[in-house]
């Protein structure tokens, strides 16, 4: 069998510069007569730089992943509360149903013909919190206010010409 060399490779340097730099100094002690040329623009840098980046992204996302699996520094909901059920914690799942509603308000008009338009003194502002129950009794509440005062929610519902 061929006489192994060990070589001497550290771990420990996790950005773009650091990579590149220990690609560098590895290459001059370990092929000193294979490679020599250390210019910005040669082939060979080119391939170092590649690695280079490729240990910086993967460093990155190794970061990451280990960030997210300690509770104290989570960021994602989802790793929150997979790693609080790991120490017990039975969360509430429910949210509140929601619904979109459509709300009318019937005014008179004022003018005849073509030159009727409402008559917006008998608008309604409603308050938000308004209570709205279904068939089924369930009862929602808005959560804004809505003002029939507001010319861009105006629809003309009938012209009665009689």
């Amino acid at each position: 069998m061929a006489n192994l060399i060990k070589k001497d490779v550290k771990y420990l340097n996790k950005d773009f510069g650091q990579f590149r730099e220990n690609l560098i100094n590895f290459s001059k002690n370990y092929f000193p007569d294979t490679y020599q040329d250390f210019n910005e623009s040669s082939p060979g840098m080119m391939f170092i730089e590649m690695a280079s980046y490729v240990g910086d992204v993967l460093s990155y996302y190794t970061d990451a992943s280990f960030k997210e699996s300690l509770l104290s520094s989570a960021d994602e909901s989802s790793n929150i509360l997979m790693l609080s059920q790991l120490f017990g914690y039975k969360p509430r799942l429910n949210a509140p149903a929601t619904c979109n509603l459509d709300v009318f308000q019937l005014v008179p008009a004022v003018g005849i013909g073509a030159a009727a338009v409402p008559d917006m003194k008998y608008a309604l502002t409603v308050a938000a919190g308004m209570a709205v129950s279904t068939d089924e009794q369930i009862v929602f509440h808005t959560e804004t206010p809505i003002d029939f005062n507001n010319d861009s929610e105006i629809t003309v519902y009938e012209i009665d010409e009689s």
